[in-house]
């Protein structure tokens, strides 16, 4: 019967007529819009200093405050076991060209800023060489599988910045 949906009880939704396509292109919209949603728009701006003409932020890993090494040649993103309270990192396996020694670990929630994210993999290496090096502690690096979740990454050395975004396309 024209004007009525078959099998809605409301009455609200007797006033329409639904086709085959129609009924399809709602289902399509429904699906866009779902998967949209982990597309919110994000920005995180989180200031910087330069060690060594690298940029060092604050971040948090399982709820732990350090200092990050944002590489962006970096395959993956490595932790101080040490900073996690671990006393092992495990047996390794390499990662990336550099042929760095570490274990694959899930930690809890990382967050840059107020902006985390759930359980993530790190790679557990001991850093005090690195830190070493560097001429202060440093707890770990954010490579490339943690700023690939992001549409863009800007460095802003004038104003000592990196800023972070998602889902802001004009």
């Amino acid at each position: 019967m024209k004007g009525e949906a078959t099998g809605l009880a409301s009455p609200f939704y007797r006033h329409f007529t639904f086709s085959g396509f129609s009924t399809l292109a709602l289902l399509l919209l429904a699906a866009v819009c779902s998967a949209d949603q982990d597309r919110e728009p994000v920005r995180v701006e989180v200031p910087f200093e330069t060690v060594r003409r690298l940029p060092v932020i604050h971040a948090s890993v399982a709820g732990k405050s350090g200092a990050f090494v944002l590489d962006t040649g970096s395959e993956g993103t490595l932790v101080d076991r040490k900073f996690l309270g671990l006393k092992k990192a495990g047996d390794g396996a390499a990662l990336g060209s550099g042929g760095i020694m570490g274990a694959p670990s899930n930690v809890g929630e990382f967050c840059i800023s107020a902006h985390c994210i759930g359980k993530t993999q790190v790679w557990l290496i001991d850093f005090d060489g690195y830190s070493e090096k560097m001429g202060r502690r440093v707890d770990g690096i954010i490579g490339q599988d943690f700023l690939q979740r992001f549409d863009s990454v800007t460095f802003d050395y004038v104003h000592r910045r990196v800023i972070l975004e998602k889902g802001n396309q004009k």
